[in-house]
């Protein structure tokens, strides 16, 4: 469906088959008005979203996406917490002279 006639100074736009308009190659020739058709759509959609059973629906649906996002951002808050308190005992580790591997340069350069 496609707006197809009208737009002219005293034309009203009108929606119908292309198909049929430019190709004839549709039986359908019903024209609905640009104007009419729009506000009766957007009326009866309206009208379905709000609707306590939509509007239960899509809190539902929200809420379960929450906490699955919620789930995960726990999970990499998790391991960003340990690795912080990891990189803590290294630190602590290296400054107390536990020798696990790490260079000490405090002195190289006053000998």
């Amino acid at each position: 469906m496609a707006i197809v006639a009208g737009g002219g100074k005293k034309q009203y736009r009108k929606y119908g088959c292309s198909q049929h308009w430019y190709r004839g190659a549709c039986s359908n020739n019903l024209l609905e008005r640009q104007i009419w058709l729009e506000k009766t759509l957007l009326a009866d959609l309206q009208a379905e979203i709000l609707k306590p059973e939509a509007v239960e629906y899509t809190i539902t649906q929200f809420g379960e996406q929450l906490k699955a996002t919620l789930g995960k951002l726990s999970g990499e808050l998790l391991k960003c917490e340990n690795a912080r308190r990891q990189l803590r005992v290294n630190y602590a580790d290296d400054r107390n002279g536990s020798p696990h591997g790490t260079l000490d340069i405090s002195d190289s350069g006053n000998k």
